[in-house]
């Protein structure tokens, strides 16, 4: 296992349990081609992870959200999308997502400079990362485009709290019936 299981049940590669972005939480990139691909994965995220692996997209990372009074950090996945379609095909995800409550995405052409919002002390060049990501997807995409997909990214009000709190579950499931409803059954190159 690269990640770890730790007894809050949370699946990170951090030293520390309670670690989050702000002070060095880490979290590894597994193949769904892994056999311990499902211990990889938290697993109130792992139904959609899998299903946006049976629809042909690359999840490379995800979280079921963890609301404490210590962390905010809301369920996300994100994707790595190759070939020439990958434009449309996050489109298409955004079109059939969008009225999802809470739901908030943001699309990135590299990932691997960047922690948060803060670049890191290396630099890889894109056709790197893109190599890495053909290597651990086994695939032969000359590039690559990132679509994180998060519910209830912020709630810093009472009001965004609330509905957070009575709507979360709801709306993983319809993500998860979004996922499930797409045409894909491949990446396209």
């Amino acid at each position: 296992m690269k990640n770890k299981l730790f007894p809050n049940g949370r699946i990170h590669a951090s030293e520390e349990q309670d670690l989050d972005y702000s002070n060095g939480y880490l979290a590894l990139s597994v193949s769904p081609f892994d056999k311990n691909f499902d211990k990889e994965v938290e697993k109130g995220v792992l139904s959609h992870c899998h299903e946006f692996i049976r629809k042909g997209f690359l999840p490379i990372s995800s979280c079921e959200g963890h609301f404490t009074k210590k962390h905010y950090m809301p369920f996300y996945i994100m994707i790595a999308i190759g070939g020439k379609n990958r434009l449309d095909r996050i489109n298409d995800i955004i079109n059939k997502t969008s009225k999802i409550p809470g739901i908030h995405y943001k699309i990135a052409e590299q990932q691997a400079n960047v922690k948060g919002d803060i670049r890191v002390n290396y630099s890889l060049e894109k056709e790197q990362e893109y190599a890495e990501l053909n290597r651990l997807f086994m695939r032969n995409h000359q590039e690559y485009t990132y679509l994180w997909i998060g519910l209830f990214k912020d709630d810093r009000n009472w009001k965004q709290n609330f509905v957070r709190r009575i709507m979360f579950n709801k709306c993983k499931k319809m993500l998860l019936k979004s996922i499930e409803e797409f045409d894909y059954d491949a990446a396209e190159d």
